[in-house]
């Protein structure tokens, strides 16, 4: 069972790879050129071209749920108080770490949702969102589904 939700896992990373290789403003995730078995439980991209807040909005407004899975962590409290870092200490850390979202990705998506993600990301990058009103859209099972 594993192997195969991590088999589904790469394959849905395989299609956003594919489907948003070009897309302006969006970095996907690096991967190496040496063999290596990923189990793909996030798929993260850096948004480039918009704020992350904004672009957080816009897909929920396409009901597309997404993540914030890592923060700069010299900025945690804990972190802070024993290490005395803040704000600027770590200004590149600090700057990714304000660009970076996890998109959908579960094992039981399909194929469609990937390429409805995909669609309504390249809509919003073509269009930001303090350009338009876009209508909400009814898509079942596509938030919180990670």
């Amino acid at each position: 069972r594993l192997e195969e939700i991590n088999r589904r896992r790469a394959e849905i990373a395989g299609l956003y790879m594919e489907e948003l290789k070009d897309v302006a403003g969006l970095e996907l995730p690096g991967v190496p050129d040496y063999g290596h078995v990923h189990a793909w439980h996030l798929f993260i991209v850096k948004v480039t071209a918009m704020g992350r807040g904004a672009f957080m909005e816009a897909l929920s407004r396409h009901n597309i749920g997404c993540g914030l899975h890592f923060p700069a962590c010299h900025l945690l409290s804990h972190v802070r108080e024993r290490f005395g870092t803040g704000a600027g200490t770590l200004p590149e850390t600090e700057r990714a770490a304000e660009r970076i979202i996890s998109l959908p990705l579960f094992p039981d998506m399909s194929n469609e949702d990937v390429q409805y993600v995909c669609e309504a990301i390249r809509e919003i990058l073509r269009h930001p969102p303090s350009h338009r009103t876009p209508k909400p859209a009814s898509r079942n099972g596509m938030r919180n589904g990670s």
